[in-house]
């Protein structure tokens, strides 16, 4: 008996030890929702549902798909849960059984869709979602059947969010509020509204701040989240009924509630806070931190080796012109230009590198680059550390030697042509120069503004653009060794880019000073340039390779010393002539098209004007001749990172490094593959540290509107380095920018959704919802809409039964006959006045069809007023 009674306990021991090692806490679980009779708690995490009993515990997965699952709502009676997912590219509307199971997708537009309530039987389901309505076609609250078919607007007012009475009446909030966005005060806040179908709302709630999440408990008490108080913190209030007798009902004094839900029977109230998931009991407990565990497993491997054979950023060529450096995913890559293949990353790190360049001479030894490994952005050099090797790519070691000390932020290194030297930014918009180890560090100009520069082939001077306070931006001469800095373009709007000729003869830049269109512009330095005639330019470019010493040459053959060895005349220093005196008023245009065009080079003694065209996103690279025609095109593609080294163009062309000579001809690039470490975390945490550090730069505001920047920097960098999810990272990001409570500012990511990307269509047409017959029938038609076309018009009373061949009415959606309709012709079967018709509409996308309801508030607006 006794043996038996170890072996249980060691058996239970095991298996609880087991669990334990296999479970873990989720971090930042999200969107949380609780079941009617207040058991069960079903949340986000990972991109996924899970549900987990209200008092906490292990948590079982509902879904399971890359897409990002969110927004669940609970039926009635517990037994189903509506979410949101962009399993096909936008948010749609799902349901699920609530223990688990297949997912049924009930809208199809190319709108989010975002379900915030059943009604009380549970036949329908209410989503905030953008459909046809007046400009600016904000979000409005809709019904859909729980089994599926046509959604219908429930209220003639914008809606985005929402919450049933036990009267079936509706809560609405209405007003915009930017996800993470503190201490808003404005015109776009978000207040609470009662609604009766047939009546007009009432509005609840009247302050200055955001009202936003309504609950409605079972007794037609109002819950919601508000940041009424001074310190703007987000905490659950209540209210009667009729807005009367509101009351705060948690005082968090740090991370606000961010979203809540209520059951109505038990009265158990779920809140998502700070990196927690909390509960309440309601009318007067207390706020108790859940306790949960998840399956222990990364969605994706937190760290990846990946080949890159393209994506290069930026690139440098070696002064021998063997070597490329490369610039991928923020990691340098040192590559043969002829060889290829195999490269190397000789220093890879989560931070970003950037600003890549070779040190000019006939070896590839020396590389400066910005890093910000160190803190803020620093200069550095990479160099060899391999006594035997100096070349950057073949030594087995190489060390980094920090030019600036990293307190102040230092990028954008651009050698002197005989690499003595190295101009870099200092600070948001200071020139310094530098020696090439460092030394030497002075400023050359001080500004705001951040600034774009190019030393003369000379060295003893530097080209340079910069805004001024009214933002124009103007192109400047500096002496290298410091001094006066002369304004060569002079003008009110964007002169920029300058580069010069390597013979010094001659800068070109881009300007918008006509017809607000980029061209490119150019000035000869000298007066005598610019007053030579047509005709001596000509005879100069012909005859300028047969100087008197070369002719005297020939003629007596090359002068020899005592011993027969040829004498080595003293070359001539090269110094840059520079004429002053109203130079602005030598500029000249160069190209004049109705597409961008941006200076990117010139021949090496003027002779050609080489510039970048982009037409509908296709780019050509181009020149003129120096008196601005006989255009050619040297080469299209997509080119970036564009630097012209003698007579040959290097660029980055489709991802890779290439090269063409500037006489025009194939690009040749070169093939790599580079094998880089990507540590999903530690990317993570550099990009919001690069954005809380650009911020610190350049927010407008010093003091930061109050705030403690770097706390919340330190802050939202642990919590985004450890979320387990790409948007709830984007979320984190918004909450830290939100701290500032600044407008027009926001993380947008690229990529999107995992799944589908959507092309449907619109018809601009609306259906009447109380209509309950067969089929649809049109309400509205939007005027010039594709539904309202001369050979194609639908009629308010038409009665439309099949759209591309797909039968729709209130139990079957229209938008899922206009999926992947965008633009292409589209049968639609209708009835008039009893006669059966049919025709073609051809759908357009969401938003041309908000540019056409623009359209005609603009007619109703003049009309109004003529």
């Amino acid at each position: 008996m006794t043996r038996m009674r170890v072996f249980i306990t060691l058996t239970v021991l095991l298996v609880t030890l087991t669990t334990s090692a296999w479970a873990a806490e989720p971090f930042m679980p999200r969107y949380p929702s609780i079941s009617p009779d207040g058991s069960t708690v079903v949340f986000s995490f990972q991109g996924d549902l899970w549900s987990v009993a209200s008092n906490g515990g292990m948590a079982t997965r509902l879904t399971v798909h890359p897409a990002y699952e969110s927004l669940s709502v609970f039926s009635p009676d517990g037994s189903i849960i509506a979410f949101g997912s962009d399993r096909h590219g936008d948010v749609d509307v799902y349901t699920i059984p609530a223990t688990g199971g297949t997912p049924t997708r009930l809208t199809h537009a190319s709108t989010t869709d975002a379900p915030y309530a059943f009604s009380n039987d549970g036949e329908t389901i209410y989503f905030a979602s953008s459909r046809l309505f007046d400009y600016p076609m904000e979000r409005q609250i809709q019904a859909i059947p729980v089994d599926g078919g046509t959604p219908f607007r429930v209220a003639d007012m914008y809606g985005n969010e929402v919450a049933i009475a036990p009267d079936g009446s509706f809560i609405i909030a209405e007003g915009r509020k930017k996800f993470g966005r503190m201490n808003y005060r404005g015109s776009y806040q978000r207040d609470l509204y009662s609604y009766s179908p047939g009546s007009d709302p009432v509005q609840l709630t009247t302050h200055d701040g955001v009202d936003t999440m309504p609950m409605v408990a079972s007794d037609g008490t109002i819950y919601w989240i508000n940041d009424n108080e001074k310190d703007s913190i987000w905490n659950v209030w209540r209210m009667n009924a009729d807005g009367s007798n509101k009351q705060r009902i948690t005082n968090f004094k740090d991370d606000g509630v961010r979203w809540a839900d209520l059951s109505h029977n038990s009265n158990r109230m779920i809140m998502e806070r700070g990196t927690k998931l909390y509960a309440m009991d309601l009318p007067n407990g207390r706020p108790f931190e859940l306790e949960i565990q998840v399956a222990s497993d990364d969605l994706e491997n937190p760290v990846s080796v990946q080949t890159f054979r393209s994506d290069a950023e930026e690139v440098s060529i070696s002064g021998d012109g063997e070597e490329y450096a490369l610039l991928i995913h923020g990691d340098i890559i040192l590559v043969n230009k002829e060889l290829g293949g195999r490269a190397v990353v000789p220093i890879p790190d989560p931070s970003r590198e950037e600003n890549i360049a070779f040190r000019p001479g006939d070896n590839a030894d020396t590389l400066a680059f910005t890093t910000d490994r160190y803190g803020e952005k620093a200069i550095c050099l990479l160099v060899s550390d391999d006594e035997d090797e100096s070349n950057l790519r073949l030594a087995k070691k190489r060390k980094i030697i920090k030019l600036t000390n990293g307190k102040i932020p230092a990028h954008s290194p651009v050698y002197s042509p005989d690499g003595s030297k190295i101009a870099y930014t200092y600070g948001n918009g200071d020139i310094h120069i530098m020696d090439h180890d460092g030394g030497h560090d002075r400023a050359l100009d001080e500004s705001w503004s951040e600034p774009d520069y190019s030393w003369a082939p000379d060295g003893n001077w530097i080209a340079f653009s910069r805004e001024d306070r009214n933002f124009n931006s103007d192109v400047w001469i500096i002496p290298a060794e410091g001094g006066e800095k002369v304004n060569i373009s002079t003008h009110p709007d964007e002169d920029f880019g300058p580069v010069w000729a390597a013979d010094g003869s001659m800068i070109s830049w881009t300007s918008r000073r006509h017809d607000n269109q980029y061209d490119v512009f150019y000035t000869y330095l000298t007066k005598e340039l610019d007053e030579r005639t047509r005709e001596e330019w000509e005879i100069w470019e012909k005859t300028r390779d047969n100087s008197p010493k070369d002719i005297d040459e020939e003629e007596n053959g090359d002068e020899e010393g005592e011993d027969g060895e040829e004498v080595d005349e003293e070359e001539e220093e090269f110094v840059i002539d520079i004429d002053f005196d109203d130079i602005y008023l030598r500029a000249r245009r160069a190209t004049n098209s109705p597409n961008p065009e941006y200076a990117v080079g010139l021949h090496p003694k003027g002779d050609k004007i080489a510039f970048m065209r982009m037409v509908d996103g296709d780019g050509s690279l181009n020149s003129v001749n120096r008196f601005a025609e006989d255009e050619e095109e040297i080469a299209s593609g997509d080119f970036s990172d564009i630097e012209l080294v003698d007579e040959t163009f290097y660029m980055i062309s489709g991802g890779q490094p290439g090269y063409v000579d500037l006489d025009g001809g194939s690009v040749e690039t070169t093939d790599f593959n580079a094998r880089l470490t990507i540590d999903k975390r530690a990317t993570r945490r550099q990009v919001i540290d690069e954005g809380y550090r650009t911020l610190k730069h350049w927010f407008y505001d010093p003091n930061m509107h109050g705030i403690d920047w770097d706390e919340m920097g330190e802050k939202y960098g642990e919590w985004a380095a450890n979320v387990a999810h790409d948007k709830d990272f984007a979320d984190v990001v918004n909450m830290m920018l939100g701290e500032l409570n600044a407008s027009h500012m926001g993380y947008y990511p690229d990529g999107g959704s995992d799944g589908d990307g959507p092309t449907d269509g619109f018809i601009g047409v609306e259906f009447d919802a109380d209509y309950t017959g067969d089929g649809l029938r049109v309400k509205w038609v939007l005027p010039n809409g594709p539904a309202d076309e001369t050979d194609m018009t639908l009629l308010p009373g038409d009665i439309v039964s099949f759209v591309n061949d797909m039968e729709v009415g209130r139990d079957s959606n229209v938008y899922a006959a206009l999926e992947d309709q965008e633009d292409v012709p589209t049968a639609i079967l209708w009835e008039r006045d009893g006669e059966e018709m049919e025709g073609e509409i051809v759908p357009v996308a969401w938003y041309p069809m908000r540019e056409l309801v623009y359209e005609d508030m603009e007619i109703k607006n003049r009309a109004h007023v003529e």
